[in-house]
């Protein structure tokens, strides 16, 4: 329909240890070629961009066919140190949890992509393992590019279970992995509902550098919100805190966070037809492939654990 649905934020490489980056330059830009032709999707037209990252080519190619669009990236001599790997030492990932999670970010980024227009845009964002698990639904806003998640009845999360034997209480969330976007339920002796809900709030407990805590008595990352109260109730818990999804973001990152991502257009008027809807989703490559959500804009590249 000849509608605008993203802008681009340009593109980037990791190579020999640095980032560059089109957006301050240190990715130059060598030459865009238009490119046109026929394979198994069909007939396409679209471009080629030729960078240079110091002595390394990075290519970056849009096809765009009758009913989609596929954009790529190649690497012409390969690329040398690309990703600190794994590391010596676990540390905390997009989840909270310890775990080799420099795997989370990417080691190049094309497309990225903010939301354009006025049109907030309805969102399901397909994550966990096993093929969307812990999908998320919400919406996505153009203005300040803000991705807002709509909670499910009985949503499917991380819990984590305190022992009977302490006595703390709960604590705000803050900017950690492990302790941001959590909600407390404290069990309560009277009353009409079984739980103290502590919205922005976490269990209380002596956290460890892996993010661990002796006080949990029960973990799971892929738990029914309403299995985890049961846990609880059996366990005879001191408190319970829940995070629907990987990381409690509408719009995932990282290996566990990555997945299909669909975009719906807002509702028409009686009559007036359907409004499209849009699916973004990796191309091939999948076991490599990776994306990650950060200030307003979805990113696509090769998976962070990727040295060369």
């Amino acid at each position: 329909e000849g509608r605008t649905w993203f802008t681009s934020a340009g593109s980037w490489l990791s190579s020999g240890g640095r980032i560059f980056s089109s957006f301050d330059g240190s990715l130059a830009l060598r030459s865009v070629d238009p490119i046109s032709g026929v394979d198994a999707s069909g007939s396409f037209r679209g471009q080629v961009a030729r960078w240079k990252a110091e002595g390394t080519p990075f290519e970056t190619s849009v096809k765009v066919y009758e009913s989609h669009a596929i954009f790529a990236q190649h690497f012409p001599k390969g690329v040398e140190q690309s990703s600190s790997g794994q590391g010596k030492a676990q540390e905390l990932c997009h989840d909270g949890w310890a775990g080799w999670c420099r795997r989370d970010g990417l080691v190049s980024g094309f497309p990225l992509l903010r939301l354009a227009g006025s049109a907030t845009r309805g969102v399901a964002s397909y994550q966990g393992m096993m093929s969307g698990y812990a999908t998320q639904v919400g919406t996505w806003e153009p203005k300040n590019g803000s991705a807002v998640r709509t909670l499910a009845k009985d949503p499917v999360g991380t819990c984590r279970v305190r022992g009977g034997a302490s006595t703390k209480g709960v604590h705000a969330d803050n900017a950690q992995p492990n302790t941001a976007r959590f909600t407390a339920y404290v069990p309560t002796q009277d009353g009409p509902e079984p739980f103290t809900k502590h919205t922005g709030a976490y269990c209380d407990c002596t956290l460890q550098p892996n993010g661990t805590c002796p006080e949990w008595t029960y973990t799971d990352h892929w738990s029914k919100r309403s299995d985890c109260a049961a846990h609880c109730t059996a366990m005879k818990c001191s408190c319970i805190d829940f995070r629907p999804g990987v990381s409690g973001d509408l719009i995932g990152s990282g290996i566990e966070g990555s997945g299909p991502v669909v975009l719906f257009g807002p509702p028409r008027p009686m009559g007036a037809g359907v409004e499209p809807s849009l699916v973004l989703s990796a191309g091939s490559n999948f076991m490599a492939a990776s994306q990650t959500f950060e200030n307003g804009t979805l990113s696509y590249g090769v998976m962070g654990a990727v040295t060369s």
